[in-house]
């Protein structure tokens, strides 16, 4: 195959269904505005907010459940 035929994967990122995001505590997920590869660790649902840390560092970020999306080893 040659080089202008080759085409990347497309990325797509799924969100994640706020009837589902209770099962997903304690693991990885993706927000909708952030950079590619940039995860976080869900740990609590309140209403619309949800409560996430980074996985290194610990730092603490609250975003709005919409914006929750399936990491690759989620999507399937």
């Amino acid at each position: 195959m040659k080089r202008y035929q080759q085409q990347k994967a497309q990325l797509v990122m799924l969100p994640i269904p706020k009837e589902q995001l209770a099962n997903f505590i304690g693991k990885q997920i993706h927000l909708a505005w952030a950079k590619q590869g940039c995860t976080w660790r869900l740990l609590r649902i309140e209403g619309d907010r949800i409560y996430l840390e980074t996985p290194k560092t610990k730092r603490s970020l609250v975003a709005k459940a919409s914006d929750a999306m399936y990491t690759r080893r989620y999507e399937r």
